[in-house]
């Protein structure tokens, strides 16, 4: 079956490619006629494809060549007003349908995953050489055995996994409850070990990422309110960055689920303006604090001397 599939897919393609390179060839002669000439018919054509609209002749469906074909020509000139066939919504859902496929390609890979007898040389190793880092071991392994491995050769382990929950969950903490997908960091063992901290774990239900909506929810805000603004030099800068932001997430940031309000203020008060609407106290000045080097600001008020 897959075989079959990806005869197919190679077939598309092809079938594609010779319909965008005869195209091409079309648009280069029609390039070179005059203008009134390519006026006329564009007049022409659409003439006859009134006639079609005009007796409500059902359109056959279109092969993927040839939605490819629309969706690259009408790049260059206003397709609105030529677009009489399907309607635009269907352009620009063939337009996101193809940005999601050339995505899916481009990703398909991944990183690759390292051999277990490589992994194995590499733990070897590390615990051979205690002193050294894994730019030394990338090092060893690229001049003296040709090898080439990127320094990092850290992937997520269910090991690792749970010596992050190990050092993000203090031992007197009042959480509950931990959702987490079905990721395979994620094993039995780990569950197991958090249990051991006191937490319920929750393991959100099948292909079901909309289950686990309050970690995507921060998720986005992470990204769209810090990392898109700024390109992290290495992993150490990365969580510098990081515990900058979120602690003005949580001390710093209004929450609009909060009524507006803010998650922790270490039971210090905001001190609120007291007059109405557009006013500020004369005996109070404000103070703004930059995060992030001026990506973010906070503001407050504060006392004026006597």
């Amino acid at each position: 079956m897959n075989m079959l599939r990806m005869v197919q897919l190679l077939r598309s393609s092809l079938l594609i490619l010779i319909t965008v390179v005869a195209q091409g060839i079309q648009f280069l002669g029609l390039a070179l006629s005059s203008r009134a000439a390519l006026s006329a018919e564009v007049l022409f054509l659409r003439k006859q494809l009134a006639f079609y609209q005009e007796h409500r002749i059902s359109a056959r469906k279109l092969t993927a060549a040839a939605r490819f074909s629309l969706l690259l020509w009408s790049r260059f000139f206003n397709w609105r007003e030529a677009l009489m066939i399907v309607k635009p919504e269907t352009l620009m859902g063939w337009h996101r349908q193809g940005f999601k496929l050339w995505w899916r390609w481009k990703s398909r890979l991944g990183r690759p995953r390292i051999p277990d007898n490589l992994r194995r040389l590499i733990v070897h190793m590390v615990r051979e050489n205690p002193t050294w880092g894994e730019e030394r071991v990338a090092a060893e392994l690229s001049v003296k055995l040709g090898i080439l491995a990127s320094p990092r050769t850290a992937h997520p382990t269910a090991a690792w996994t749970l010596q992050q929950f190990r050092e993000a969950v203090p031992g007197d903490h009042s959480y509950r409850f931990l959702i987490h997908d079905r990721d395979a960091i994620f094993s039995t063992e780990v569950d197991a070990e958090l249990q051991g901290f006191g937490l319920k774990v929750l393991r959100t239900p099948v292909q079901t990422p909309k289950a686990n909506a309050y970690c995507e929810r921060l998720m986005g805000t992470i990204r769209r309110e810090c990392l898109d603004y700024g390109i992290p030099l290495s992993e150490k800068h990365l969580r510098t960055i990081l515990r900058e932001w979120v602690a003005h997430y949580n001390q710093g940031r209004p929450h609009a689920s909060l009524g507006p309000g803010i998650p922790d203020l270490h039971g210090k008060p905001i001190r609120r303006p007291t007059v109405q609407r557009h006013e500020l106290p004369a005996a109070c000045r404000i103070r703004i604090k930059d995060v992030l080097g001026g990506l973010h600001h906070e503001y407050w008020l504060e006392e004026i001397a006597a």
